[in-house]
């Protein structure tokens, strides 16, 4: 280490034989590109080779002979050749560093096809991770080779600002001092007076690089993960400090871990981020509109697939907006409005606009999201972020929620009519009318014919896609459709029909029950003897009937009678055929069931009060 300091300060600013003289005007180092570590390794060897070579050239004496402009002509072609030789050193140096082959050659993701089988046979949440990492080293070789490509012009322009600047300097010395001798003064270590270190310059164009790919890196959002302690600072960084500093520093991580990267969105990020047909007619004309849509998704309708009847869709980046063809679209409110918009959906990098009308509103398949995840991936595309997909959330909900203004209401109704009165022509129409009168009042009858020629021909605009700004009423009935209506109305005749016989079937029945039977209480059907006054209000307790007969009571005042005038309690009655209704009772078996008490209306409803009402068909 002690060697590489005395080396450095040598380099730096040593000793001088020729120093007590007068020194020629400093010569700045044009700057190459950075060294790598084992460039910076091998610099003591190449700085000795040029210190031999430095010692190695031969003076020439100068002789008094020479005349004014011989030694003009000589200063000048040696600051030439310097000039010359420090940029072609720059050029060597940057074309020695930089590795312009890119590191997977086969389809930029791939070493070679076996590779890419390899690759493709693993799961593919192991697939996908190889493939990110790759990509994220395609991504920084990139742009490792485009500032190294940067710095090697900046050093080339610079090489040649030096050179013209020595030649004017020369020029203007030789005017002062015609008498001033040519030799170049060296120091000891093999650069000439007044140079700085070319270690110092190569430490510092080092830095300068360093600091730019930090700004590069800020700016696409890239962070890196933390290098090893080891690893934080290279031989070069070495050079600029002292043993002390750089044995503490060398184990010491220069900056924090940074924060990794934020996660690639998902298919359910996605389908929020998500806009439809329905969702551009609502916002279509809302200031902001076309920045806040922008770099959001759509579903695409390519229309027929290969199967038949099923369309297909594709998942598409909506880039921007373009104008076309008007075409009508329906409000919130059910009435059409024209629209000359359409996106431009983009899949991978292929890009084509397409209409608002063309968007679905159904979300997202899996098919469809596994294949525009392998185009990215195939064609080098950057799949959006779950920050970037929040911040379009914020965006839309904040365009959703926005209130008109009296000026922004203004403009949207203008915008509006001007696209109406682009599609109609009636303002056209209603200038061709204006001269039309006029050519009348004025009695030229040929100019108004003409005139009327030209607004017969005057059109409207036919809109794409079929579409019309009014609601047509059409005249035309599908014949199956009619059939089957005028099958349901005689179904409906026959239905009312029917019903009126099966109730006069029954108003019949009942009278000729009525004129059979004359004694029996209508109210209580089939009569009965059993006197109700016990009997509680919900029917408790109440004696069951008999199926073809009433029982009878000691009890009762009024027995009833047949129709011949016999009374009841004169008719024999088998004691085998009726059984008390408490032992009827008691011989049912199974589980009891809660019934519900018949209400009111119910009760009212089931009794035939004997009201005929006769209705006329």
């Amino acid at each position: 280490m002690a060697d590489l300091d005395a080396e450095l300060l040598a380099l730096a600013g040593g000793d001088s034989s020729g120093e007590e003289s007068m020194p020629s005007s400093p010569k700045p180092k044009s700057p190459s590109p950075p060294r790598s570590k084992k460039q910076t390794r091998e610099s003591p060897s190449t700085d000795m080779a040029r210190k031999g070579v430095a010692k190695a050239v031969k003076r020439t004496k100068r002789r008094k002979t020479y005349s004014d402009d011989e030694d003009e002509v000589s200063v000048l072609s040696q600051h030439s050749e310097s000039a010359s030789m420090s940029q072609s050193d720059s050029e060597a140096n940057f074309s020695a560093g930089a590795d312009d082959k890119p590191i997977f050659p086969y389809e930029k993701l791939y070493y070679d096809a076996e590779d890419k089988a390899r690759i493709e046979a693993k799961p593919e949440i192991e697939r996908e991770e190889i493939l990110a990492q790759r990509s994220e080293q395609v991504e920084r070789h990139e742009q490792d080779l485009t500032l190294r490509r940067l710095v090697a012009s900046r050093a080339r322009e610079e090489a040649k600002n030096a050179a013209k600047n020595k030649r004017k300097a020369s020029a203007a010395e030789l005017e002062d001092t015609q008498r001033k001798s040519t030799r170049q003064r060296t120091k000891v270590g093999g650069g000439r007076v007044g140079e700085a270190s070319s270690a110092i310059e190569a430490y510092k164009r080092q830095r300068e690089e360093k600091s730019l790919r930090e700004e590069q890196r800020k700016k696409d959002g890239l962070v890196r993960r933390a290098a090893s302690p080891r690893d934080d600072y290279s031989d070069a960084d070495a050079e600029g400090e002292s043993d002390n500093d750089y044995d503490d520093r060398r184990y010491k991580r220069r900056t924090p871990t940074p924060p990794r990267d934020d996660p690639i969105a998902e298919l359910a990020d996605i389908q929020r981020a998500r806009v439809g047909r329905d969702n551009f007619a609502q916002v279509c004309y809302t200031p902001g509109f076309k920045e806040t849509i922008t770099d959001c998704y759509a579903r695409v309708c390519l229309g027929p697939g290969r199967n038949p009847g099923v369309n297909e869709y594709r998942l598409c980046l909506i880039k921007g907006f373009t104008t076309g063809k008007p075409y009508a679209m329906i409000g919130s409110n059910g009435r059409p409005f024209p629209v000359d918009m359409y996106i431009i959906a983009a899949h991978g990098k292929a890009e084509r606009p397409w209409s608002f009308l063309e968007c679905s509103m159904s979300k997202f398949t899996d098919d469809e999201w596994r294949r525009y995840r392998s185009v990215m991936a195939n064609e080098d595309c950057k799949l959006p972020t779950k920050a970037f997909i929040n911040s379009k959330l914020d965006q839309i909900n904040r365009l959703i929620n926005h209130r008109f203004t009296e000026a922004e209401i203004s403009q949207k109704i203008k915008a509006q009519n001007d696209l109406v009165e682009k599609i109609t022509r009636s303002q056209e129409k209603e200038d061709l009318k204006a001269k039309i009168a006029e050519a009348r009042a004025d009695g030229k009858d040929d100019v108004a014919e003409e005139l009327e020629n030209q607004l017969a021909a005057i059109v409207p605009m036919k809109l794409a896609f079929g579409t019309s700004l009014t609601k047509q009423d059409t005249a035309y009935v599908n014949p199956e459709q009619e059939r089957l209506a005028e099958l349901n109305r005689r179904n409906q005749r026959l239905n009312a029909e029917n019903v009126r016989k099966a109730q006069l079937a029954e108003m019949r029945a009942r009278k000729a029950k009525k004129t059979l039977a004359p004694g029996v209480d209508e109210l209580f059907e089939g009569g009965s003897d059993i006197s109700r006054s016990g009997t509680p209000v919900n029917g408790l307790g109440t004696p069951r009937l008999a199926a073809s007969a009433s029982i009878s009571r000691t009890a009762s005042p009024n027995p009833l009678s047949l129709a011949n005038g016999t009374p009841r309690s004169a008719t024999p009655v088998a004691s085998s055929t009726f059984k008390p209704v408490i032992l009827q009772q008691q011989k049912k078996r199974g589980l009891p069931t809660i019934r519900k008490a018949a209400m009111d209306d119910e009760i009212i409803a089931s009794m035939d009060l004997g009201i005929d009402i006769d209705i006329d068909i």
